[in-house]
């Protein structure tokens, strides 16, 4: 990426900036809001300068002013994520951005699409991480929906027994409605407990 920077046709100044965002990404830090408003406004203005045929670039910077508006709330990051999507941003967690957002503005059906693009174990994977941060939140109904809309090919108890025959989503089935137990056990809800109750392999792996 370093490369695609240092050779696009934009100020001195906002190579830097790109460059150090870079780094700066790889963690978000909750505390600096303000920093974030910042980057979103240079990521913007850095975004129109980037020739359309730089799509590595373009990819990168657009996904990066998503997650800064997704930080703060901000609608926009909708069309940001879209435009990364777009350009074709190489890492699969823009597809779990993506559906984040859409999720959050109400589009639940665009939010079960985008995270239907993904293939195999990815899809999995990246729909766990999305339960993980709405339990967090306590936003209960939208982690089942993940589960229950966007992952619908769920392993019955009985695959369960042999799971790398004939449930190869096993290990996110399993972390996944122990969450859920865990959950409703502290709510109370004790028909959700046995809804997501399952049982594990004996052996099979």
């Amino acid at each position: 990426m370093i490369s695609e920077i240092e050779s696009a046709n934009i100020s001195r100044p906002e190579k830097e900036f790109l460059k150090t965002a870079a780094q700066r990404h790889l963690v978000f830090n909750y505390t600096k809001i303000a920093e974030y408003y910042a980057a979103a406004d240079m990521y913007k203005k850095v975004y129109r300068q980037i020739s359309s045929k730089d799509k590595k670039l373009r990819a990168h910077v657009a996904f990066h002013q998503g997650e800064c508006y997704r930080i703060l709330n901000n609608s926009r990051a909708a069309m940001c994520y879209k435009n990364a999507i777009r350009y074709q941003y190489p890492d699969s967690i823009v597809y779990l951005r993506y559906a984040q957002v859409l999720q959050y503005q109400g589009k639940y059906k665009d939010a079960e699409k985008c995270i239907k693009k993904m293939k195999g174990m990815e899809r999995y994977n990246c729909a766990e991480v999305l339960i993980n941060e709405y339990i967090e939140l306590e936003e209960y109904d939208r982690a089942i929906y993940v589960y229950e809309k966007c992952t619908p090919e769920h392993c019955d108890n009985d695959s369960m027994r042999f799971p790398s025959l004939y449930c190869h989503g096993a290990n996110y089935e399993l972390t996944v409605t122990a969450l859920f137990r865990k959950v409703f056990m502290a709510t109370g809800d004790y028909d959700k407990v046995w809804q997501y109750s399952v049982w594990e392999s004996d052996g099979d792996s």
